[in-house]
C-alpha cells in the first residue's frame, strides 16, 4: 500500500526590500502551519516546533519561519558545515527536481551556524554529503528567548540555488521538515514533518510535498 505523504500549500507573499528579521508580523498570519511530530512513532513530540513558509517572485526566494519550545540549548559549534546536527538544529530537505536520489540539506542551529550540502543517495544506504556546496547568501536569524524557554527563527533561501530557479505556481518540490533536540535528561528527541519511521532522515520516499500557490489563491 503507498503511504500517503503531506502536502503543503505554500502561499505566495510579497515583501520589498525589508530586511529578514524586520518582517512584519502579519506576513505570517494566515499561513497553513506544520506542527512536527516525533519522527518514529508520528506522536505528540516533548518539545513541540510549528513551521511556517511562503514564497515570493518580486524578491525571488522561499521564506520559512520556525518556532518552538526549548528548555534546554545545546549548540557550541561555530563553523559553517559544522556537523551542528549532533546538537540542536532545525532542518528543510528539499528535490525542487523531483529526484528521491539528489536533494538538498539545510541546517541551522541556535547559534545562527549554518549547514548546506547538497545531497547523492543511492537508496541502498549510501549516500554522500557535499559540503564543498553553499548556498552563499541564505540568509537566516535566530533568535532564543531564553526567559520563555522558546525560539524563533527565520530563513530566506533565494530560488537561484536551485534548478530551474523561480519556480511556477502550481509547481510543486519534494520537502522534509525536521528538528533534533538534545537533553541531557530527557534524552534526544528527533523530529518530523513526515515522519521516517526510524531515526533516519534520509528517507526521501517519505518527502511530503510543497506546492506553491498564486497569490490569494485558498489553501
Amino acid at each position: 500500500m503507498t503511504r500517503q505523504v503531506p502536502v503543503y500549500s505554500c502561499m505566495q507573499r510579497e515583501v520589498n526590500d525589508i530586511r529578514l528579521q524586520d518582517l512584519p508580523a502579519e506576513i505570517w498570519e494566515g499561513l497553513p502551519e506544520i506542527n512536527l511530530v516525533e519522527t518514529v512513532s508520528g506522536s505528540r513530540p516533548r518539545q513541540a516546533t510549528k513551521v511556517r513558509s511562503f514564497w515570493s517572485k518580486q524578491r525571488p526566494s522561499l521564506f520559512f519561519r520556525f518556532e518552538g519550545d526549548d528548555d534546554h540549548i545545546v549548540s557550541t559549534m561555530t563553523k559553517h558545515d559544522d556537523p551542528i546536527y549532533s546538537e540542536d538544529v532545525v532542518e528543510v530537505f528539499l528535490s525542487e527536481t523531483g529526484s528521491l536520489q539528489h536533494y538538498k540539506e539545510f541546517e541551522l542551529s541556535p547559534a545562527n551556524v549554518k549547514f548546506d550540502a547538497k545531497i547523492q543517495n543511492s537508496l541502498d544506504g549510501n549516500i554522500q554529503i557535499r559540503t564543498e556546496w553553499h548556498a552563499e547568501d541564505w540568509v537566516t536569524v535566530f533568535n532564543n528567548e531564553r526567559e520563555s524557554q522558546r525560539f524563533v527563527c527565520l530563513w530566506e533561501l533565494p530560488f537561484h540555488h536551485f534548478t530551474g530557479g523561480l519556480p511556477a505556481a502550481g509547481s510543486e518540490w519534494l520537502m522534509n521538515v525536521y528538528r533534533i533536540d538534545r537533553h541531557p535528561v530527557h534524552g534526544d528527541e528527533y523530529s518530523a514533518w513526515s515522519p521516517t519511521g526510524e531515526i533516519n532522515f534520509h528517507l526521501p520516499h517519505v518527502f511530503g510535498r510543497l506546492a506553491f500557490k498564486e497569490m490569494g489563491s485558498s489553501l
